[in-house]
């Protein structure tokens, strides 16, 4: 595999810092078609030898670049979302461990951990893109694998992502009241994420509303999704609105699912540790879009109908107990009353995120359109569906799962 000459110098930048005298690279694709939208995956190993130490060493790299196809970045807005995750990493997610680390909290009880990033890029009038950062498999960190019978994420993986965005989330509402000033610059710096839903998808939103439409059963439902055809932009407007979201605006994740969250696991496969990655969506908003994005796109009715309140409940008390140890009072900045209350303020998004989790949760590659060819045909002017047809047998599992979930969304999030 080939790299461009500022990769192959950015690279051996890092050798050198490394301490490795003697080197070579090998490079594997990790990015398999239909994925990573706005990015490209690649793994790397740097192996040799470094000085004064003649056994052989390697370290293992993910390098993330921006699509090759400028269609692809236009459509995507690609560039937009990886010049929000550079800026994630080298200026806003720092800020928030300084603001963790004035507060001596021990590194057993660090509330926010991240990869290590050993170098980015982002230079847009040369076209070089680049971040650089360690690869977690060599810590035993995995995705989410689901078997195939398994239709959602277990309990015990389920409960360690809500504990992580828990402790992230609880690091905006206690630098908020004590550093107002700092967090509002981070939140209107203008580098995070206002695309979601809106740009990047455009009207592949509606595509998608009207396969709902026709594969829902439930008449009130039909009609709750037939109104969001028109009033979906509007809700959209107002999720990352100061205004309306009020005082339960924290800086979010923004797109926490299973392909963002990578698990450490012990010898005999439980889950120890969670690690969120892909930070190009997170932008201002309330927590609950945060966990209703993760449970929605993660998880199946039987796991909802056991654990959905549960979930939220151990949340909240771990995000008010982080909070506390950050030196504020919790049941002042984020009381349970408000936090219940935002599950009914915000449900739209979760009927609107309803219908797109479940789409792309059953689109695999034989259902999306190759990204090239869609992008190129979006800048002909032309309209290509996304999502292709489902074949007979991933229709009837998406039409299930589908009636399933808004059902659900209706019941637990207050939708009368």
């Amino acid at each position: 595999m080939s790299f461009p000459e500022y990769i192959v110098k950015l690279v051996d930048d890092i050798a050198k810092h490394e301490h490795f005298i003697d080197y070579s690279i090998e490079s594997s694709d990790a990015t398999k078609r239909g994925e990573n939208f706005t990015g490209k995956l690649t793994f790397l190993q740097l192996a040799g030898r470094r000085n004064e130490n003649p056994a052989p060493d390697k370290i293992q790299l993910v390098l993330k670049t921006v699509p090759s196809n400028r269609n692809q970045r236009l459509v995507f807005q690609a560039v937009t979302g990886f010049k929000c995750e550079v800026e994630m990493y080298t200026k806003v997610l720092p800020k928030f461990i300084a603001f963790q680390d004035e507060k001596r909290i021990t590194t057993d009880e660090k509330l926010l951990t991240l990869p290590n990033v050993y170098a980015t890029v982002f230079d847009e009038e040369n076209d070089h893109f680049a971040i650089v950062m360690e690869d977690l498999r060599a810590k035993n960190y995995k995705k989410f694998s689901r078997s195939s019978n398994m239709t959602s994420m277990t309990y015990d993986h389920a409960r360690l992502v809500m504990a992580k965005l828990a402790q992230f989330h609880a690091i905006s509402f206690a630098m908020k009241d004590q550093n107002l000033g700092v967090f509002n610059e981070i939140v209107r710096s203008g580098t995070l994420s206002s695309k979601f839903m809106k740009d990047d998808l455009g009207y592949e939103i509606l595509n998608i509303f009207e396969h709902s439409l026709n594969a829902l059963e439930n008449a009130k439902h039909k009609e709750l999704i037939d109104d969001l055809k028109t009033t979906y932009l509007e809700w959209v407007d107002k999720f990352s609105n100061e205004q309306f979201v009020g005082g339960s605006g924290v800086l979010l994740h923004g797109d926490c699912q299973t392909n963002n969250v990578l698990f450490q696991h012990k010898a005999n496969e439980n889950p120890i540790d969670a690690m969120l990655i892909d930070w190009q969506m997170s932008r201002f908003g309330p927590p609950i879009i945060d966990l209703l994005y993760f449970i929605l796109s993660t998880t199946d009715k039987s796991f909802r109908d056991q654990h959905f309140t549960n979930l939220l409940n151990e949340y909240h008390s771990l995000l008010s107990t982080s909070i506390e140890q950050l030196g504020s009072d919790a049941s002042i900045v984020y009381p349970k009353s408000t936090f219940d209350s935002d599950l009914i303020k915000f449900n739209r998004f979760a009927l609107i995120f309803a219908c797109v989790s479940v789409t792309f949760r059953f689109a695999d590659e034989r259902h999306i359109l190759d990204l090239d060819e869609y992008a190129e045909r979006i800048c002909k002017g032309e309209r290509p569906k996304l999502i292709l047809e489902f074949d007979a047998d991933t229709e009837i599992l998406y039409r299930k799962a589908l009636n399933d979930t808004v059902a659900d969304v209706v019941q637990y999030c207050g939708i009368n």
